[in-house]
């Protein structure tokens, strides 16, 4: 029960839409089997989903898959989000707001999420995120791999060293020294 407004809700905040909005679905296709997504602005005609750009379609499709999986997720029936590239399509503070909006959604819920990026943005925002304590230091572990000459090899950053690297301007990403062309420096930010 819910599950639409609940949706429409997190799209909402991600997109910080402050007009009502609905989320509806409707049967697809031949045989009606597939569903499409529609956002219904309370003052227009529906419009289909895929009808969006990038960014939202891959925010949608993500929050509806999130939405019900926690709604189904128990103690005895842990879930689980494979989530590779969150930053595709996304905007940097579009980016910032659908993670938080992922942590807020798994917290207190059985449900792990793994990340892969290549992006520092996204392991920068994870680092704020830890450092204002909007997620929980134990509830986050970042890997780095590499192939090398046909081995994986590994290496992870818990909160503090992950932080002490990123306001270091290391490149958490890498095992060899790399001069990026851009340079990343996290900082706190001055009150």
């Amino acid at each position: 029960p819910g599950w639409t407004q609940r949706i429409a809700q997190a799209f909402g905040r991600v997109f910080k839409i402050d007009r009502p909005f609905v989320v509806q679905f409707t049967p697809t296709g031949a045989d009606g089997q597939l569903v499409q997504g529609w956002i219904a602005p309370e003052d227009r005609q529906a419009i289909p989903i895929d009808a969006f750009g990038d960014g939202a379609r891959s925010v949608f499709k993500l929050l509806t898959y999130l939405i019900a999986l926690t709604a189904i997720t128990r103690s005895g029936a842990p879930g689980l989000l494979l989530w590779e590239e969150p930053e595709l399509y996304q905007h940097p503070q579009t980016l910032a707001l659908l993670l938080q909006e992922v942590a807020n959604l798994v917290r207190g819920r059985p449900v792990q999420v793994f990340i892969s990026t290549h992006s520092l943005e996204v392991v920068a925002q994870v680092t704020t995120m830890l450092q204002s304590e909007q997620i929980s230091e134990e509830d986050v572990l970042l890997f780095r791999v590499d192939l090398k000459d046909g081995k994986l090899i590994s290496s992870w950053f818990n909160k503090d060293n992950l932080i002490a690297w990123l306001e270091s301007g290391w490149d958490p990403r890498t095992f060899q020294e790399f001069v990026s062309p851009v340079q990343f420096r996290l900082r706190q930010e001055e009150v």
